[in-house]
């Protein structure tokens, strides 16, 4: 009987523990997920330092869980962490900011290239209909919804190509330079020149012109990279000013 109840309050033990690390993880998961929003939609600027008490407060958690949030998003390449200096939110500098939409155009390029071939019927409906809403947005001068739903046209892209590495790789890329983009968003008359770009896109992938869609993705990456040294000398304007 000693033995069956020491074997018992054991795997107890055990199970406790589980749901503890099962907890944590998901307030971590939680944490990473609303960083990520934070920095992706611009409440948390390139180069701001992130407060880990702070967050470990909000959440009513201890640092764990903090820590495991920021050590995924460094994976990422959304944050940098140094010692004893805590995490910042990634700053890029423009020769990296050049490097990474060079890369991006090619993924965005075999993304639209794919999808020329595979996409549905289904699925176009619904590329088309994402870019009516983009183009709703751009008409209105509204560039936070167009951000957001220029997010969700180009997932729609993505998943047309059926390549589920592909999908991976250019979503986890489209993140860490998300704070960027959102930036070219709000620049000049970029969201209405998106829109038409958007449109012959659209348009090569109806024609199943595999080649003509992937040209037209990269020059539409292309524009946004021009106005970029102007663009990272504004959001550090912007950072030391706030």
């Amino acid at each position: 009987m000693a033995k069956s109840s020491e074997n018992s309050k054991s795997r107890s033990s055990q199970i406790s523990i589980a749901q503890e690390a099962s907890e944590s993880m998901t307030v971590a998961q939680r944490i990473r997920q609303e960083l990520e929003d934070d920095i992706v939609y611009g409440k948390l600027r390139p180069g701001e330092r992130i407060d880990e008490i702070g967050l470990g407060q909000r959440y009513s958690v201890s640092r764990t869980p903090v820590r495991e949030a920021l050590n995924y998003l460094a994976s990422s390449g959304l944050v940098t962490i140094k010692p004893h200096q805590g995490a910042t939110v990634a700053e890029l500098s423009l020769s990296k900011l050049i490097e990474l939409f060079d890369v991006m155009a090619a993924l965005e390029g075999f993304c639209v290239k794919l999808a020329a071939r595979r996409v549905t019927p289904f699925e176009l409906k619904q590329i088309k209909k994402s870019h009516e809403v983009c183009a709703k947005f751009a008409l209105n001068d509204d560039a936070i919804g167009f951000f957001e739903k220029n997010n969700e046209f180009h997932n729609l892209l993505y998943e047309a190509s059926g390549n589920e590495t592909l999908i991976e790789m250019t979503k986890g890329l489209r993140r860490r330079v998300a704070p960027y983009r959102r930036y070219a968003t709000f620049q000049g008359t970029r969201m209405q020149e998106s829109v038409g770009e958007h449109a012959a896109i659209v348009a090569a992938i109806e024609a199943k012109d595999g080649v003509l869609a992937e040209q037209l993705m990269a020059k539409h990456l292309s524009l946004l990279v021009l106005g970029f040294a102007d663009l990272v000398a504004a959001i550090r304007k912007e950072r030391n000013e706030g």
